[in-house]
């Protein structure tokens, strides 16, 4: 068993707002085989923006989201050593957007998915760290992450 949280700065793929400081996520994992370990995934996301009139570039407001994710997801280990392991994983689930535009609230549900093309784990012990390629609706690039087995 094992539970790792992870916060990933920078841009996320889910909005094309302008700030999106951070997106955080965190894992909880039951290991079924050697190779296979099965768990959730639970993130939340926040995105702001300026919004401007196209014709005069005048404020005209502000833009909020939030976005509260968990998906279900399955992780497929390739190479299992000692202090190291390589892995790819997939995960589907939801994602609620809820925010403010321009002083109007908003809510939606929409389909989240996620692909791990590779994955690594670095471990001693109890601890682990983790450093992943991502691309999916929650967000696409690299995330890191620190953990503990329990």
């Amino acid at each position: 068993m094992s539970f790792r949280l992870a916060i990933i700065t920078g841009k996320s793929s889910v909005i094309s707002m302008r700030h999106t400081p951070a997106f955080y996520t965190a894992d909880f994992n039951v290991y079924l085989t050697k190779w296979l370990k099965v768990g959730a995934s639970a993130g939340y996301a926040k995105a702001w923006a300026n919004v401007f009139d196209p014709r005069g570039y005048k404020k005209i407001g502000e833009k909020t989201l939030n976005d509260y994710s968990l998906l279900g997801q399955a992780k497929f280990t390739f190479i299992n050593r000692q202090l190291f392991r390589m892995y790819a994983g997939i995960g589907a689930g939801a994602s609620v957007w809820a925010g403010k535009d321009r002083g109007e609230t908003y809510s939606k549900i929409l389909p989240a998915v996620e692909f791990i093309p590779l994955g690594f784990q670095w471990m001693d012990h109890k601890i682990y760290t983790t450093l992943e390629i991502v691309a999916g609706t929650r967000m696409g690039g690299v995330r890191g992450g620190l953990g503990y087995r329990f």
